[in-house]
């Protein structure tokens, strides 16, 4: 094994792939070599790190520095004085927090104070291409444990009584979705994880794909243990490029090393896995469209019941869940169904993945505590023109200023002081938890569309006839 003095991270997820980080971390090696470091500094790819709109985002280790917006003569700088000289680039640093960012003394940094990272927790910290950095955090530990120690009922008693629910939408209970097909009797059954990510402004299952490939393969095989499957597909969009390449190459490591295929730990049990590409229809998002496009065919949602649990691909026995719902397996297994239902509420345990995109602070992912208010998460994220509640249901503003709102033209600020107040009044944590399973696009989204009106009315002051105009102190 070789021991490098530093490790440079380029994130890799796609965001930064389209800002350019590739040949940023291709001169990084490049510089590397030509000073003959090439022994001493390692620079790996990882998944994504966080904020989203900062990239080309590249960490030194063991200093736990972190440099954004990173141009290739930006890279160089960094070799030549960092690397090289022992300097860090002050003008190039960043210097918010990063939750996959470990300081020099091993003390991790919050991205945000609310965070807790389950699903997250290897994502921008491993090369996702690489098994053995996932093995040396654990990885496939839960598999070989449930494969060789526990038995199938054993595994879906420990998910029900973890609490788990499906992060993709419906919120329905996880343990209980395996025991209907474990209970179902057929000469086949499939895992099938739905990585046909179609809401606007959402990523969150992209990029634990490109981040952590490996937990949700591990989070497979366990499923497929659970309730007597030989075979998983992993649906992904197909212009998910990134997802798609991390993805196969997961699944052909994980062959490689015997963690795939047959007998797997040598317990007799056999599983595979296959990745499926997405035409980028938005309607395969739903389990049964999803299914019938795997067939080969239209994808239509088809009429329920019968369900995929009883009758799903090819009307065998058929598991679906999302990305973020099959990489919530492995930790529960590993740290126990007590450990998870410590997260999150009574009825809720765990936590949840969101992106924030919009006009705020931090562009990317943050993963909070089920029971963690919108309000909370907005005012984490707040820009100057971002509006927070307070606990009583009040407005309050940052950085307030005047701005006009026409009465009787869309409702006007009854429309735009409404709408947001409406979501986060109406969604208390534990009906968010259990049935409100948007994204957090969802709110900044909706906190860019009120601006954006804001801004119109403010752009056309003349109201239509017989409308009033006056001022609102809305903070936007």
């Amino acid at each position: 094994m070789e021991f490098y003095r530093s490790h440079v991270l380029v994130c890799g997820g796609s965001p930064c792939v389209a800002a350019g980080c590739r040949a940023v971390r291709d001169e990084i090696e490049r510089c590397v070599k030509e000073q003959g470091l090439d022994r001493e500094v390692r620079v790996i790819e990882t998944g994504c790190l966080g904020p989203c709109d900062l990239g080309p985002i590249v960490v030194v280790y063991p200093e736990g520095i972190v440099y954004s917006h990173v141009t290739t003569g930006a890279a160089r700088e960094i070799v030549g004085e960092h690397l090289v000289k022992g300097r860090p680039v002050k003008r190039l640093q960043y210097v918010g927090e990063l939750p996959a960012v470990s300081t020099a003394d091993d003390k991790r940094t919050d991205y945000f104070q609310i965070q807790k990272r389950v699903v997250l927790d290897n994502v921008g910290i491993i090369d996702p291409e690489s098994i053995e950095e996932y093995i040396a955090r654990d990885g496939y530990q839960a598999a070989g444990t449930v494969l060789t120690k526990l038995s199938p009922e054993d595994v879906i008693d420990t998910i029900k009584r973890s609490g788990l629910r499906g992060r993709g939408g419906a919120a329905f209970p996880t343990g209980l979705k395996l025991g209907f097909t474990a209970r179902a009797e057929a000469d086949q059954k499939y895992i099938i994880c739905n990585a046909d990510e179609g809401e606007p402004g959402t990523f969150k299952d992209r990029l634990i794909l490109e981040g952590d490939p490996h937990k949700v393969i591990e989070g497979m095989i366990i499923m497929g243990y659970a309730v007597g499957a030989t075979r998983g597909y992993i649906y992904i969009r197909g212009e998910y490029y990134v997802s798609i390449e991390r993805v196969e190459r997961a699944i052909n490591q994980a062959r490689w090393l015997g963690l795939l295929g047959t007998n797997l730990f040598g317990s007799g049990f056999d599983f595979d896995i296959e990745v499926k590409k997405g035409a980028g229809a938005y309607v395969c998002g739903e389990e049964t469209a999803l299914i019938e496009s795997i067939e080969g065919k239209r994808g239509e949602p088809r009429q329920k019941p019968p369900y995929p649990g009883t009758s799903g691909l090819w009307g065998k026995p058929t598991v679906v869940n999302n990305v973020e719902t099959i990489a919530n397996i492995p930790p529960i297994i590993l740290h126990g169904a007590d450990w998870y239902r410590s997260l999150g509420t009574s009825t809720s345990p765990g936590t949840k993945v969101f992106t924030l995109t919009g006009n705020v602070n931090n562009k990317g992912l943050i993963e909070v505590p089920m029971g963690t208010t919108l309000r909370e998460v907005v005012n984490a994220n707040t820009h100057l023109w971002g509006a927070l509640l307070s606990e009583s249901g009040r407005w309050h503003t940052i950085e307030p200023r005047q701005i006009g709102v026409v009465d009787r033209i869309g409702g006007g600020d009854a429309f735009v002081g409404g709408l947001l107040y409406a979501i986060l009044r109406g969604w208390k944590p534990e009906k968010w938890a259990q049935f409100g399973w948007a994204t957090g696009a969802l709110v900044v989204t909706l906190l860019m569309v009120i601006k954006t009106i804001a801004d119109l009315v403010v752009m056309n002051p003349r109201p239509r006839e017989g409308g009033l105009r006056r001022k609102f102190d809305f903070g936007m």
